[in-house]
Formats: structure tokens, C-alpha cells, sequence
């Protein structure tokens, strides 16, 4: 019987990953657009402290495009 709960429980996480996986999480994965040469290029700049809001090419918000390269990541 724990041979069959072991199993069904290990079925489940299986096809919960790949559930989760089909979502938005593991695409952006796939279209990772992170420069490190950016990032080491902003690494000691201060960045204003206004936040207009600003787009990364990773799709995630920023504060400002300054704040994005930091982080490695082209912003529109």
C-alpha cells in the first residue's frame, strides 16, 4: 500500500509541474534576455529616483530603465 501512495503522490507532482511549467513561469525562462556585460556596465552608477515606470525586455516592471540595467535587463 505505500508502494501505491508513493507512486500516486509522485504522479501528482509530476503533472503539477509540468502544469505549472506550461505557464508563464517557464516561458520567461525560455526568453531570458539578461546581459551581464549591461549589468557590470551599471553596476556603479546611481540611478535617479524618480519611477515613471519602465517595461524590461523579461516583461517584469521596473522603476525606471536605469534601475532595470542594473539588474541586467534592457527596459523600453
Amino acid at each position: 500500500m505505500n508502494k501505491t501512495i508513493t507512486r500516486l503522490f509522485s504522479g501528482i507532482i509530476c503533472i503539477t509541474a509540468f502544469a505549472l511549467c506550461a505557464g508563464s513561469a517557464c516561458k520567461k525562462a525560455e526568453t531570458n534576455c539578461f546581459n551581464i556585460q549591461l549589468q557590470r556596465d551599471y553596476r556603479n552608477v546611481s540611478c535617479p529616483t524618480t519611477c515613471p515606470g519602465a517595461t524590461g525586455c523579461d516583461g517584469k516592471s521596473y522603476c525606471n530603465a536605469c534601475v532595470a540595467a542594473k539588474a541586467g535587463i534592457y527596459a523600453q
